[in-house]
């Protein structure tokens, strides 16, 4: 009788079971090749059932469905190769060389062309004697209209594509570029009827880019009739940045679905590039009436600008809050720069009506983001600067600028309301600009430069700028460095409203060096009195330790060699005591931690 040993053949059952795995596998690839061969030969692929050439015999399946005891089951893994193309799987070509990118650049080519060729027809077909106006407009409202028609019924067919895109984007914009040439350059429409017309084509064009979620659609809308308005229009002139803000408002809908960045750009751009090119044009007889007409719709654009951007900016989670915020600062450039258009009272009077109107906005429209708050509102305080800047005459404009940002900072430091003080303090920054310019550097190193420029009003603006800054710096919450632009100011004022004060009182350069003087010993007071401050609250020291610096800089850069006579020697004296006295009573308190002498 043979004896044949158990464990040999449990071996050679688990390696037939893995034979048949692999014959398996080796079936499942066969397939996967004869399915693409039959897609590539454009035959039908063979039936999921039926045995490849080649298959193993019915055993083979037998001894896979074989299991012997204590062998692990064979299971079939077929392995599916990455197959480019299939949904699913990423394109890891060049970009330039995928289908879609060559699809995109043949169709933006045709709407380009397309678009150029009914504007020539618009507005140069005239030279040769094609047809009259109306017959122009007509061909050209029939042509994009069919455009638009075949992109609907091809997508109602096929699958949304770049060419479908290019020719729905070709048809509205022609329409919108239609009703331009017929509303500005022919007046075949009032300029009422056109823009409401052509603002429901580009809502029209807006919506249709929102339901394909084509953002594609959309820029090539908006840029396409944007980019040949002005050619279709009879060059930048108003009527035609109408439009362009009649387009901006437009496509709104669509920015506010889809949350495209970009777009912000194609909307408020162009219409801002246009207003400015009208406001930078050259005088005429009917100048004064284009200045009106541009500073109107210039109001109107960023008045659209902040509303539509305020709807954005209070929706949680959007991520094109930087460019609405850039978009609004645009905006605000033609209503701003119309200053050599209209005389001071009328651009004066624009600048205040803005202003209010974007303070207003800023403060009292809830939910807006403290970024948006603080844009709008700071728009609204250089409105405001420039009304005061156009119509107060020189050196009092400062004054005026310095008393609004005490004003402004003292109602900041009881409510705490972030956009009075960023305006107050944007106030205060223009003021001292202004204050250095009617007192000039001169006055403060020069006596006869101070007797010539020295006035009540350089006075008074000087003790403002102080009390200004020192709100600013005294403020509870305020970052340091901001504590010490504050300190600065407050030194740089109070040194102008001194040495002013002194050349009024006591004339010529007697009252220049008493002023310097007086200057020098009134810092290191006030330094004294806020580094023993600091040194119980840690409140005050980095203001007294830029004043004290300070001090001790003029004392021996400037005093040793402006000041003569009694004055120098008791600027040197008075301020050398005050240190003594202070580093003594300083350190009492740091070792005592009290401030009982």
């Amino acid at each position: 009788m043979e004896h044949r040993d158990p464990y040999g053949r449990d071996v050679a059952d688990v390696l037939a079971a893995r034979l048949a795995q692999i014959s398996t596998q080796l079936d499942y690839a066969r397939q996967e090749l004869e399915l693409l061969r039959g897609a590539a030969q454009g035959s039908g692929p063979a039936a999921p059932g039926a045995p490849p050439a080649g298959a193993p015999a019915a055993g083979t399946a037998a001894a896979v469905g074989h299991r012997t005891p204590g062998a692990p089951q064979a299971r079939a893994m077929p392995v599916r190769p990455t197959i480019p193309g299939r949904p699913g799987q990423r394109d890891r070509s060049p970009w330039w060389a995928r289908e879609a990118t060559l699809g995109r650049v043949l169709a933006t080519a045709g709407t380009t062309i397309t678009l150029i060729g009914v504007a020539l027809l618009l507005a140069l077909a005239i030279q040769s004697g094609l047809l009259g106006p109306a017959g122009r407009v007509v061909v050209g409202a029939l042509l994009a209209s069919g455009l638009l028609a075949l992109a609907l019924w091809r997508a109602r067919r096929d699958e949304v594509n770049a060419g479908i895109v290019a020719l729905a984007a070709t048809g509205v914009a022609g329409l919108y570029l239609d009703l331009v040439a017929a509303t500005a350059l022919y007046e075949l429409l009032p300029a009422v009827v056109g823009l409401a017309i052509a603002f429901a084509v580009a809502l029209a064009g807006a919506w249709l880019a929102v339901a394909w979620d084509s953002r594609w659609l959309a820029h090539m809308v908006v840029l396409g009739a944007a980019g040949l308005a002005p050619f279709v229009g009879g060059g930048a002139a108003p009527a035609v940045a109408a439009f362009l803000v009649a387009l901006m408002a437009a496509t709104f809908p669509a920015q506010r679905a889809k949350r495209w960045p970009w777009l912000t750009a194609s909307r408020i751009g162009p219409a801002v590039l246009a207003l400015l090119i009208v406001l930078d044009s050259p005088g005429g007889e009917d100048r004064l009436v284009l200045a009106w007409q541009a500073v109107a719709i210039a109001s109107v654009l960023l008045l659209l600008a902040v509303a539509t951007g305020a709807m954005l900016l209070r929706e949680e989670g959007r991520t094109d809050r930087g460019a609405t915020m850039l978009g609004l600062a645009i905006a605000a450039l033609p209503l701003l720069l119309a200053r050599e258009l209209l005389a001071a009272g009328p651009f004066a009077l624009v600048c205040v009506a803005t202003g209010a109107i974007l303070l207003a906005m800023a403060s009292l429209v809830p939910g807006l983001p403290a970024s948006a708050r603080l844009l709008i509102g700071g728009i609204g305080v250089l409105a405001g600067i420039m009304a005061i800047t156009a119509w107060v005459p020189g050196d009092r404009a400062g004054l005026v600028v310095l008393g609004l940002a005490c004003a402004v900072l003292l109602a900041w430091q009881r409510a705490r309301d972030v956009v009075a003080g960023t305006g107050g303090a944007v106030l205060a920054v223009v003021g001292t600009g202004l204050l250095g310019a009617a007192a000039s550097q001169g006055m403060l190193v020069s006596s006869a430069d101070a007797v010539e420029r020295t006035s009540v009003l350089i006075v008074t603006g000087g003790a403002l700028l102080v009390i200004a800054a020192t709100v600013m710096a005294s403020a509870v919450g305020v970052p340091v460095l901001l504590r010490l632009l504050a300190t600065g100011a407050a030194l740089y004022g109070s040194m102008v409203a001194i040495v002013a004060l002194g050349v009024l009182a006591l004339a010529g350069r007697t009252g220049f060096v008493a002023g310097h003087a007086l200057v020098t010993v009134l810092w290191m007071a006030v330094a004294i009195a806020l580094l023993m401050a600091g040194a119980r609250h840690d409140a005050a020291l980095a203001a007294g330790a830029v004043m004290a610096s300070s001090t001790v800089a003029k004392l021996m850069l400037f005093d040793l060699a402006a000041l003569d006579g009694l004055y120098r020697v008791l600027a040197f004296l008075l301020v050398g005591i005050l240190l003594l006295l202070a580093g003594a009573r300083i350190a009492r308190i740091r070792a005592t931690g009290s401030d009982v002498a």
